[in-house]
């Protein structure tokens, strides 16, 4: 059996555990039992700090001197002092330190069976860690089977999360994150390249950030741009600038985008009101964008199987030039038409709202699905 499948069934049990009764506890006669590590090392102010974890918590704290703080607590719930002895030796942090570079990673030694007896006290623990940091330095955070707290940091962050929950208050450096089967939330974040699979995360606001997203749920308060490939994703922002999307088997709502790019499949979304460009090329999907700003500059819909409606402002200007292929498209009726072609299978129409000729155009090319445009 893999070491991976049996962290993830000790995973398990370790939460079929915390969530017993404390009686259970007390009737098993076990105990709690902990060990604590310090170390502390001095640091420049830009300094490179690495934390690798698994089985607990790791809380990132920062403070103005240039020294890294390190604590470290390991818990054991055993049925006596020597079974939490076998542990405690089994559970070992490496600290390293040069220069520029701290780190403290977690090294658990394996038993001979790779697997802790139920008959021995050995069926709990924890290590947990408490970092303070200068927070102009870059930190290294890796982390499996347990939560994550990071204050506001200005240095670069890499993080590497799987199986945890976190919260993260400030990132306004570069950073990049690494996510699976974990939850959790940051207040703002500068310029990061977020990849995640099988989780969720509530961002407040952010300025420049890539998503690689699979079986994500993802919300976003105000953003000035994203750059996006998801799958069978959830995503959920309130204002953004400009928004760029490959996707499929998602379901996205915007509240108030300026621009967005898209190019999907398989999916819903929701555009609240669209400010200035709309550029959408979509297959098998609905859309429904509420609100088109009278401010808009271009509109370019492509569609295959796909049911589109649009709302108007009421003294919008634009100019429509339509042609679908076995597909509907409904104009509202104040709209003056130029040109209108209709054959067996195709529709073509083009027309204007307003008397000037340098309106900004709403391109529509449909093969089945349908458009429906109104006030």
């Amino acid at each position: 059996m893999s070491a991976r499948v049996l962290a993830f069934k000790f995973f398990l049990i370790g939460v079929l555990l915390a969530m017993m009764p404390l009686e259970v506890w007390a009737d098993g006669n076990f105990r709690e039992y902990t060990k604590e590590i310090k170390r502390e090392f001095n640091i420049t102010p830009h300094g490179n700090i690495h934390v690798s974890n698994k089985y607990g918590q790791v809380d990132i704290r920062t403070w103005e001197k240039n020294r890294v703080k390190i604590t470290v607590e390991i818990i054991v719930n055993a049925s006596n002092e020597s079974d939490a002895q076998k542990v405690f030796n089994r559970v070992n942090v490496e600290f390293k330190t040069g220069g520029t570079d701290v780190s403290a990673t977690t090294i658990i030694e394996e038993t001979k069976n790779k697997w802790w007896d139920w008959s021995s006290g050995q069926l709990d623990y924890a290590i947990n860690y408490q970092v303070f940091m200068p927070a102009s330095a870059n930190l290294s955070l890796e982390n499996k089977y347990g939560e994550v707290y990071v204050s506001s940091v200005s240095g670069n962050v890499d993080l590497s999360l799987k199986y945890v929950n976190f919260i993260i208050d400030a990132l306004s450096g570069n950073s990049n994150s690494s996510l699976g089967n974990s939850n959790g939330s940051i207040g703002s974040v500068n310029n990061m390249n977020l990849q995640i699979k099988n989780g969720s995360i509530n961002i407040g606001s952010v300025n420049n950030m890539e998503i690689g997203s699979k079986s994500a749920t993802i919300n976003i308060g105000k953003a000035k741009l994203i750059v996006s490939n998801t799958s069978y994703d959830n995503y959920s922002i309130g204002t953004i600038s400009e928004f760029h999307n490959d996707g499929k088997f998602d379901n996205v709502e915007i509240g108030f985008a300026d621009d967005v790019f898209m190019e999907s499949s398989y999916s819903n979304v929701v555009f609240n009101e669209i400010n200035k460009y709309l550029i959408l090329d979509l297959d098998n999907c609905n859309a429904n964008i509420n609100k088109l700003s009278t401010n808009f500059k271009e509109a370019k819909i492509i569609g295959k199987n796909s049911d589109f409606k649009i709302t108007l402002e009421s003294d919008i200007r634009y100019q429509l030039d339509a042609f679908a292929d076995y597909a509907k498209v409904n104009y509202p009726k104040q709209m003056s038409v130029t040109f209108k072609e209709e054959n067996p299978t195709t529709y073509t129409v083009k027309g204007m709202q307003g008397k000037n000729t340098d309106a900004p155009f709403i391109k529509v090319r449909l093969k089945y699905g349908s458009l429906k445009m109104n006030y």
